[in-house]
């Protein structure tokens, strides 16, 4: 499979692009080196590579919480609102999950008016019903998780990014973020995720951006890649050069933490 940094599918209306993008810490060791990649809106994007590989850097700099050491990021609107789920953000364990809603709401700058409704949909997006008005430090990890997961989406940002948004979730919240993700897509947002979990990114992405050493590997439709080498598991062997990680060793991962979005103006 040649590297490419262009879907070979059509894409349709572009929300990021992310062009020869650098990081480099200090200290001097390089994240990323002059990765570009297209995000496009109304598709779920999967950003997949080993550990190290520079996963959740791009996404954090897609996010607009690092700023890349050369290269941009253009968006379609340069005030264009994003979501951001990271995989380990603390939630405070002295609020209930409907307080800690409804303060993210009001700082995503979600009208007064509009408040009520949008946190109904986020705490029925991941069915928080039974235990959202819980002090988090008494929810288990996959309930903190599903709040973090819940509190990114308010506001209906126009991109959605995901660090690992599967650790510490059982059966039930996985469906509840894909049917969540799902949701997103079609009403026009950009979806990105950075995960190790080869099986959830071949069912819901339509398009995959393999990582390597912190460069691009390659980018291409998820349709392409399947028909080419008939799972995501062999391309990631094929294109990445290392062994797919086994999606039983994460799962024994736990959630915890929380998230939120953050508001960008030009």
């Amino acid at each position: 499979m040649a590297s490419t940094s262009e879907p070979s599918s059509t894409a349709t209306e572009l929300a990021a692009h992310a062009h020869g993008v650098s990081f480099t810490y200090p200290g001097g060791r390089v994240a990323l080196r002059a990765v570009s990649a297209r995000f496009a809106s109304g598709r779920v994007s999967a950003i997949v590579g080993p550990n190290g590989s520079g996963k959740s850097t791009l996404l954090a700099m897609i996010g607009r919480r690092v700023r890349a050491s050369t290269g941009r990021v253009e968006y379609a609107s340069p005030a264009m609102e994003l979501g951001f789920a990271a995989q380990h953000a603390e939630l405070d364990p002295e609020m209930t999950g409907r307080e800690l809603l409804d303060l993210f709401a009001a700082l995503a700058g979600v009208r007064a008016d509009e408040r009520r409704t949008d946190v109904a949909r986020a705490i029925e997006s991941f069915a928080l019903g039974a235990f959202v008005d819980t002090w988090v430090g008494r929810m288990s990890g996959g309930m903190r998780r599903r709040v973090h997961l819940a509190i990114s989406t308010l506001g209906s940002p126009a991109m959605w990014l995901l660090d690992e948004p599967t650790t510490g979730l059982d059966p039930a919240g996985r469906a509840l973020l894909e049917g969540a993700m799902a949701a997103r897509t079609r009403q026009g947002a950009s979806v990105v995720l950075a995960t190790h979990e080869l099986g959830f990114a071949e069912r819901v992405a339509q398009h995959v951006v393999f990582l390597a050493s912190g460069a691009n590997a390659h980018e291409g439709a998820m349709r392409d890649i399947l028909e080419e080498y008939g799972s995501l598991d062999r391309a990631y062997e094929a294109v990445v050069g290392d062994t797919a990680p086994a999606e039983s060793s994460l799962r024994a991962g736990h959630g915890g933490g929380g998230g939120g979005r953050r508001r960008r103006h030009a």
